[in-house]
């Protein structure tokens, strides 16, 4: 089983304190990770410390990741290079307190949020020790952003931070100094309308060696992005405090609010200087207690004129595929009002409000088919249903079951049936099984190891 989580950390000659880290997440961290040691030179202490205590991080593989270039910017650059998991977090060389938070962070990240920040600022974290300059240059950031351009974290600069698959292969990093990658990276998604989670975190001044962080050096390249959230986050706000990632999915009935635009600048002298197409207007109407639709006016170059587009907004989906212990996959046969024909398909459904994607992913098969879920494994970020008419995203799971619960029967109109992978691509061939966003399941498994159709 391939890896939930990749643990980027960069490091500097970290001998006295990485011991100590890796142990903190070998013992706290419980999703499928991979911890990635980025370095610059072949001397660096922290090499030889990770390597003379393989018992420190036993049941956590650890990898060593070579800097092409200089420091820290370029060892991150290199860990996102190498990452395969759907989350990477850049995580401190000497932090051997937060590791209990990267299971929050994970989790956070499965309900549909592509950056998830570690913040001090928020209630429960904390930032102790820290010099006064650079204290009062952090705080400064981060209220401002937080209560003046509305930017949803109240720790924006902090370089702690996990990402989705799609943050790290889809938004272009610009930035080639220090840490400022993660804050481009936050107003970038921002901008772009993805999700932002945060969860608190701890700070506290480090007990060995000197920190990397260089704050008057950085300065400048860091007010690059300060500026473009104000400018960018600033104009797309609404009138209240940012809402949570779950809560600003929709407005509600009948509402018009501006909304961001959808588009990154690719000027490296301005990165403000491509602001369309723009979103004028969004107007929501609540059809049924299960779907809205979304009309928005897009504006796709200056002093064109508005075009209307429309889009349906329901609750995020669910693909369930599943193994029992014999090695079959459970599949399913309803009838669709939508295509007035029965189809074979995974067993799927909906992500109630407030509900935790893998937990629903576990009821929908045990509802669905009478398989208790034994083991729930992510195949990635959420994607997209539909990217020209749907606004909600699809959740894809693997689940290795247990035994069938006795005395199980099915839901009235439905039929359940156990295929092996070659009945199953079978299936496929003959075309009986044509749900798209289920074959797209199927591949994520087969990218991961999960699963085999035969040819």
């Amino acid at each position: 089983m391939g890896a939930e989580l990749d643990i980027v950390i960069p490091v500097y000659n970290e001998g006295a304190n990485i011991v100590g880290v890796l142990r903190a997440l070998s013992r706290e961290v419980k999703t499928p990770a991979r911890v990635l040691i980025c370095y610059d030179r072949p001397d660096d202490d922290t090499l030889p410390a990770v390597r003379s205590n393989p018992d420190a991080h036993q049941g956590l593989p650890v990898e060593f990741v070579k800097n092409p270039g200089r420091g820290a910017h370029g060892a991150i650059m290199a860990g996102f290079s190498t990452s395969t998991a759907p989350f990477v977090v850049v995580y401190p060389a000497d932090d051997d307190f937060n590791p209990g938070i990267l299971d929050r962070m994970v989790a956070v990240g499965r309900q549909g949020c592509d950056v998830i920040c570690a913040s001090r600022f928020m209630p429960g974290g904390v930032m102790q020790g820290c010099a006064w300059l650079k204290a009062t240059l952090v705080r400064t950031a981060a209220f401002s952003l937080y209560h003046v351009a509305r930017l949803p974290t109240h720790d924006p600069t902090n370089g702690f931070r996990m990402y989705s698959r799609r943050v790290i292969e889809q938004i272009p990093v610009e930035s080639d100094r220090g840490f400022c990658h993660s804050l481009e990276l936050l107003v970038k998604a921002h901008r772009l309308g993805w999700r932002v989670g945060k969860v608190p975190a701890l700070w506290y001044e480090r007990k060995h060696g000197a920190s990397r962080f260089q704050v008057l050096n950085w300065l400048p390249y860091y007010l690059r992005w300060y500026r473009y959230g104000f400018i960018i986050c600033a104009g797309i706000a609404t009138a209240s405090r940012p809402r949570s990632c779950a809560a600003r999915r929709t407005a509600s009935c009948g509402e018009t609010r501006r909304i961001k635009p959808r588009r990154i600048s690719r000027s490296r002298a301005d990165p403000v200087s491509d602001e369309w197409p723009k979103i004028k207007s969004r107007q929501v109407t609540t059809i049924s207690p299960w779907m809205k639709l979304i009309a928005r006016e897009v504006e796709f170059t200056r002093d064109a004129r508005p075009e209307v587009y429309h889009a349906v907004d329901q609750l995020d989906y669910l693909a369930v595929l599943a193994r029992t212990p014999d090695g079959r996959i459970p599949v399913v046969r309803q009838y669709r009002p939508a295509l007035e024909a029965f189809t074979w398909e995974l067993p799927a459904g909906l992500v109630e409000k407030d509900e935790d994607p893998a937990k629903a992913s576990a009821r929908e098969l045990l509802e669905e088919t009478g398989y208790p879920a034994r083991a729930v494994h992510s195949l990635g970020a959420p994607g997209s249903p539909c990217t020209g008419r749907l606004s909600n995203r699809i959740h894809s799971f693997f689940i290795e079951t247990g035994e069938r619960i006795a005395d199980f029967k099915p839901e009235p109109g439905m039929t359940v049936a156990l295929k092996t992978p070659a009945e199953l691509a079978a299936m496929i061939k003959a075309d009986e099984f044509v749900q798209q966003l289920h074959l797209g399941a199927l591949m994520l498994a087969e990218l991961r190891g999960l699963l085999t159709l035969p040819r």
